[in-house]
């Protein structure tokens, strides 16, 4: 195809020996087409590679572009970034092979563009994937271990676990004692961390499982969370919100002639008012359960005199589904959620049963039908 001037004004090209007139702006397209797709074929081509492209830190990675190619002229720049921050780390003519060290863990993606002598440019990128050392991450975290911890920490496994604990209010709790909960193997030689100023702990573990983790504090309800932690990682845990018990306590008589009743403390937000109240009937005994050391259920003792019994909602404000005892189940909806408590003599009762059905009443601020069915579950904290 040859291009003519086959008269003033008009512009045309000789195809099979016909001269074929075309407009001077349909030609001006056809020639930018063929310019455009002559440009495009001589853009350089950048080619890298990398050995080795993952392992532990610090990581001596080498970097080869020397396949990069072009073809017309020379690569008069190799522009390598190799944390992809868009900043050029190093550059040059000669640099078609180098090496560079990753000294935190972490996944990088290299960069790299080079230049020809046109001007023309090409960029290719390679994932760089750094795992922390383990013996990094133990001598960067093993200030951390407890006191009351008895456990011996792998370096190849070690890990911690952190997380921030709030009140019902949202401010920051300090002194809450959290740890490994006792049902997990070798979980109570971890011992346990105590948040601090800003509710905030670190409890150090060997990590490769899934952690039950127990927070406490006196006066307040105990948390159960579950967290997966990696190796030579850090598992943070959502914050946690805990809620004071109930102040509103009844003294209950055992064996009284009289029906007895603890009202709790009344509660109103936004899904509505509501008051928790038991109903104790005459006559009734209570008996104990103790835990044998592996959890399950041990001797049983009669209490006799008076029990103090106090009625605690978790479910109450914006911040009750992060207050809840535990994870709810994918199948288990947020409704409501409340926790009885029993103690005698300023001790906890753990498990309490009763001779006789002890009745809950709440105040159906869900407007539920009456008559319709109601689910009703429970949490074991030991199991």
């Amino acid at each position: 195809m040859t291009f003519v001037d086959v008269m003033h004004g008009l512009f045309g090209f000789i195809y099979r020996g016909k001269p074929v007139r075309v407009s001077k702006d349909i030609s001006f397209l056809v020639i930018l087409f063929l310019l455009s797709s002559f440009l495009a074929s001589c853009n350089p081509q950048a080619d890298l590679s990398a050995d080795p492209v993952s392992g532990n830190a610090p990581l001596s990675v080498t970097f080869d572009a020397s396949a990069s190619t072009v073809t017309s002229g020379d690569i008069v720049s190799y522009e390598w970034d190799f944390d992809g921050d868009g900043v050029v780390d190093m550059g040059g003519a000669d640099l078609a092979k180098v090496k560079h060290t990753y000294g935190k863990s972490g996944v990088y993606d290299a960069r790299l563009t080079i230049r020809d002598n046109w001007g023309f440019t090409s960029t290719a990128t390679l994932e760089i994937k750094v795992d922390a050392n383990p013996n990094d991450v133990l001598e960067s975290y093993g200030d951390l271990i407890p006191a009351n911890s008895t456990a011996t920490y792998r370096p190849k496994c070690f890990a911690v676990i952190t997380g921030e604990v709030r009140d019902a209010e949202g401010n920051p709790l300090d002194g809450v004692k959290v740890r490994v909960h006792n049902s997990i193997e070798a979980g109570k030689k971890y011992g346990s961390s105590v948040t601090d100023g800003k509710g905030r702990f670190s409890l150090p573990v060997n990590g490769g499982l899934t952690f039950t983790m127990v927070y406490e504090k006196e006066g307040y309800l105990s948390v159960h969370r579950k967290v997966d932690v990696p190796w030579n990682d850090v598992a943070v845990i959502s914050t946690v919100y805990m809620r004071q018990v109930d102040s509103n306590e009844s003294m209950i008589t055992l064996g009284a002639e009289g029906i007895q009743r603890h009202v709790a403390t009344t509660q109103d937000d936004a899904s509505g008012e509501r008051t928790c109240s038991i109903v104790f009937p005459q006559g009734l005994e209570a008996y104990e359960t103790r835990l044998a050391p592996d959890n399950t259920e041990g001797d049983v003792r009669q209490l006799q005199g008076e029990i103090g019994v106090t009625a605690t909602e978790y479910t109450v404000g914006p911040n009750g589904p992060k207050a809840m005892p535990c994870d709810l189940p994918p199948s288990i909806a947020y409704t409501y959620c409340v926790e009885l408590r029993a103690e005698q003599g300023g001790i906890p009762v753990d498990r309490l049963r009763f001779s006789k059905p002890v009745v809950v009443w709440v105040d159906n601020f869900l407007d539920i039908p009456v008559g319709q069915g109601i689910p009703v579950g429970y949490y074991d904290r030991e199991r």
